[in-house]
């Protein structure tokens, strides 16, 4: 099924599965979106909402139309509401059939983007989740890594998606890591090799403007040569320099290059309007270890949305200034959650302060005045330190068997600490997209570019604590 895409290589589709272009670009296509809608597209759902056992709602149709019928937004709000009401139940019943159909739909489905890209080749890649390296190496311990993802939630016919997908359409399933991986690998390497291409054009007429590369010149003289078209619906992946293309989305084939961007995208009216943060590149990776993944389960810097990214990250033009901001960040994050959990003490004294008479009038405006009076000078003198958690395996399972909020056994749990450095490493590490397989040695996981920068932050922050309150200290201070 692999097409060569170099012109005297080049052969027609004789099983008639696809339309290649003759000398087209080799299209690096994630299987895994395609096998799951396709297998979703077989699957007949029965929603049933039951109180105390009874039976009172049912619905039948994809999850979507259940929370459009009960007023809610995501799975979120969903989710939320039977958190709240365990005397409230939810089933589903589900039956699947016509396995012709969603094998039609595959097809279908690669022959689009085969069509939109021009391709000339495709490789097609799917994971062999059960030997993940994030998952089989621990990489993650604030967090599960994907567990929020219910088992009960998959397509009855994935597996045979899969399967079909292997057997007669020459997909790869990759072992150790996940399609995302061997896709990046694949358009690293291209990439690489489109940029040694480039230097060897234009060095040969000019040695110098090789040398002192004006205006990103050999970048963009790589995205010229370069051969290959990433294809997948997931983000995280556009951190990889080259050619790429959403499935999902009409916008046609985005060169990106290897700082990328970053930049705030704004819908809506005035009165209703949505701010989303838009990445590639490297300016994506960084930008991603602040905001984590709630898809995958990565957690998220402490008040650090999509704006506040964009704040910290728009004005760095080099990694060394991404990754300095970026561990800054996790610094004042770890920091802002630490004066959160002293809201108690913060509370005792807005009381004190108000009891006293001293500072205005007890009423609602004058309390949150005081209150954030209190608040930023807690946040001057509180030193910053660790973020204190319980590892995941700490919280018990959920019957789908998603990890729940509650800790199996409260009394025996651990408490855990990380540091800022170590939090940015786990979190990159569960982020990145490789550029090797993975290896025993553990070369294959991300590690900070350079030490230098990772003291010098470090640094930065064990000077102004010596003019700081440590945090216990602080909280027993003002306990006393």
């Amino acid at each position: 099924m692999i097409i060569e895409n170099s012109v005297l290589d080049y052969e027609q589709d004789t099983d008639g599965h696809f339309e290649f272009t003759e000398g087209g670009p080799c299209l690096l296509l994630d299987g895994d979106p395609i096998a799951y809608s396709s297998a979703a597209a077989c699957d007949t759902a029965t929603h049933i909402i039951k109180l105390n056992g009874t039976n009172i709602y049912h619905i039948d149709g994809g999850i979507t139309d259940l929370y459009n019928a009960l007023g809610f937004t995501d799975y979120r709000d969903f989710n939320a509401m039977l958190e709240k009401n365990p005397h409230i139940e939810y089933e589903k019943l589900v039956q699947s059939d016509d396995a012709g159909n969603m094998c039609h739909t595959i097809k279908a489905q690669i022959r689009k983007i085969i069509k939109r890209v021009g391709a000339g080749s495709v490789k097609i890649f799917l994971t062999d989740g059960d030997t993940n390296f994030r998952i089989t190496q621990d990489i993650a311990t604030i967090l599960k890594y994907k567990g929020n993802r219910s088992s009960d939630a998959k397509p009855q016919m994935l597996g045979k998606a899969r399967e079909y997908m292997v057997e007669n359409l020459g997909a790869i399933m990759v072992s150790g890591m996940e399609a995302d991986d061997a896709l990046s690998i694949e358009h690293r390497k291209a990439w690489a090799e489109a940029m040694a291409e480039a230097e060897h054009e234009l060095g040969q007429d000019d040695p110098e403007l090789v040398k002192h590369n004006p205006d990103n010149i050999l970048e963009k003289k790589a995205m010229e040569l370069s051969t290959t078209v990433l294809a997948t619906i997931d983000k995280d992946i556009k951190m990889c320099a080259g050619k790429f293309i959403n499935p999902d989305q009409d916008l046609g084939i985005e060169e990106i290059f290897p700082m990328g961007h970053l930049f705030i995208e704004e819908k809506g009216t005035d009165k209703k309007k949505t701010k989303k943060l838009r990445f590639s590149g490297l300016k994506g990776f960084y930008a991603q270890i602040l905001l984590g993944d709630s898809c995958d389960n990565i957690p998220s810097v402490y008040f650090c949305g999509d704006t506040r990214v964009n704040e910290v990250l728009k004005g760095c033009e080099t990694e060394e200034e991404l990754f300095k901001a970026t561990l800054r960040e996790i610094y004042q994050g770890f920091h802002r959650e630490n004066i959160k959990n002293l809201t108690p003490e913060i509370e005792a004294r807005l009381e004190k302060a108000i009891a006293s008479g001293k500072h205005g009038k007890d009423n609602p405006s004058n309390r949150t005045k005081v209150k954030k009076k209190i608040k930023d000078l807690l946040t001057k003198q509180v030193a910053f330190s660790d973020k204190h958690y319980y590892h995941w395996s700490e919280f018990a399972l959920k019957e789908d068997g998603t990890v729940s909020k509650d800790l199996t056994n409260p009394e025996t749990a651990t408490l855990l600490t990380i540091s800022p450095i170590e939090y940015m490493v786990e979190v990159a590490r569960l982020i990145y997209m490789l550029d090797i397989e993975p290896q025993e040695d553990g070369s294959h996981l991300w590690t900070p570019p350079s030490q230098d920068w990772v003291d010098e932050v470090v640094s930065e922050f064990e000077t102004e604590n010596l003019l700081r309150i440590p945090m216990v200290g602080f909280i027993n201070e003002v306990s006393a």
